[in-house]
């Protein structure tokens, strides 16, 4: 027998399928108005975070101009504004504001300050550690995003035992000897004749060996460029001991009159063995202006000389006359003159290391017996000759050539230069380096 279903039930069935799909449809609305929410918010997020980032990138772009403003030129070439340290930069007065304020890239602002770090000094206008602080902050679609960044100018350190920026030619019978006996050009190298090089010979650009040389470590051409300081020679007279002028005064680093060649037209001990006879340091007015030593009547010491320079004689070999030489101009050794570095407990030993640093070139000849100590330096071109024994290193930045007393880098005749690395030169890169980076 069939019964019939009663009519209630389906209705009652159909109800709750409604209320069910209501309830969903409550659910879902809510799920998407709660994801339409969080996905609006998301979205203002990524708006944010891209905003910030962009200002971030414009902060990092302020660093890196001013990173390329201390090691590079208007032209591109190095050293840039590192080349006098940062004392006029923290003080102030060299720092181009025009160039890091408020600056206008791709659609917002950087601007990048300097100051000193805590150095220990008590004055914020004096870098006594070559170390700086950089903050730059980068601005877009009105947020900002600030770094910090520390700088530091580290002292340069010898690599070889000779190094030049231009061609080098290596004829003769030199030798370059010691555990970082090595000679490197970031231009061209050229062996000839009998040279020995007892670790490598490098160039940046072609390597060339003729007759017989021989080289105890590798060669290469396409050498990375190594770099080769340019200091301002300036820099270092207030260090000297005596000052020989350009107006023929000798005055101390400090300035103050030692003697005068306009009543006495040498500058000489004046006693013993030096008497009338004996000349110490001559001055010759030019052009060019010329100081030369041709005995050891001239006091020992630590010389600075605005001209060139030229020593004959002077010293001996059981009594090697004691100086150190910077002169702005050339210096021009002949002759047998027997000479040692003088070093100062009072100077630090970076300035203890410098026995020669020429604003131009060094012409090195003679046939010296005492074996010279320190570094040789050459802002343009250097050229040895005779015998010479140099324990150190000899760097030539090959600048432009304003002295013709030098026209090529050349190592010929019978020189030795002897180098066992570590020597830390009288100056500071001409680089920047960042020691620290961050976001603030």
């Amino acid at each position: 027998m069939n019964r019939a279903i009663p009519k209630h039930r389906f209705m009652r069935q159909e109800g709750m399928a409604l209320a069910t799909s209501l309830i969903l449809l409550v659910v879902l609305a809510a799920l998407a108005l709660g994801g339409i929410k969080w996905a609006a918010q998301d979205i203002s997020r990524t708006k944010d975070y891209t905003k910030s980032r962009k200002a971030v990138y414009l902060a990092e772009a302020g660093i890196h101009r001013a990173v390329s403003y201390f090691n590079y030129d208007g032209s591109g070439n190095s050293p840039g504004e590192v080349s006098n340290g940062f004392d006029d930069e923290v003080d102030g007065s060299n720092w181009p504001a025009g160039t890091f304020t408020n600056i206008s890239l791709g659609g917002g602002t950087y601007t990048v300050t300097i100051a000193d770090n805590n150095d220990n000094d008590g004055n914020t206008a004096d870098d006594v550690d070559n170390t700086v602080v950089l903050t730059a902050t980068g601005t877009a679609d009105g947020i900002s995003k600030t770094i910090e960044v520390v700088l530091t100018r580290t002292l340069y350190k010898g690599n070889h035992a000779i190094a030049t920026d231009g061609d080098l030619t290596v004829s003769g019978n030199p030798s370059v000897t010691g555990s970082s006996g090595s000679a490197h050009s970031n231009a061209d190298l050229t062996l000839s004749g009998s040279p020995s090089i007892s670790q490598s010979a490098t160039a940046s650009g072609t390597y060339t060996a003729g007759g017989s040389p021989t080289v105890g470590g590798a060669t290469a051409s396409g050498a990375p460029v190594e770099s080769i300081p340019v200091p301002t020679i300036s820099d270092y007279k207030s260090l000297s001991e005596y000052v020989l002028g350009a107006d023929g005064v000798v005055r101390d680093g400090a300035g103050t009159t030692i003697h005068n060649t306009s009543t006495d037209d040498n500058f000489r001990t004046g006693v013993g063995p030096c008497g009338s006879h004996n000349k110490g340091w001559g001055y010759d007015a030019g052009p060019p202006v010329e100081w030369d030593l041709g005995d050891s009547c001239g006091f020992p010491g630590n010389y600075y000389i605005e001209g060139n320079v030229s020593i004959s004689g002077a010293g001996s070999a059981g009594s090697p006359f004691e100086i150190t030489v910077i002169a702005e101009g050339h210096i021009v050794t002949s002759g047998g003159p027997e000479l040692t570095n003088r070093k100062l407990a009072s100077d630090p030993v970076e300035i203890q290391n410098i026995f020669m640093m020429a604003g131009t070139d060094i012409d090195m000849g003679g046939n010296p017996t005492n074996a010279i100590e320190g570094m040789i330096y050459a802002g343009e071109q250097i050229e040895f000759s005779g015998n010479p024994t140099i324990n150190g290193f000899v760097l030539a930045a090959d600048a432009s050539a304003t002295d013709s007393r030098v026209t090529a880098n050349l190592l010929s005749g019978n020189p030795n230069i002897n180098y066992n690395g570590g020597g830390v030169a009288p100056f500071l890169s001409n680089k920047v380096t960042i020691l620290s980076w961050q976001e603030t």
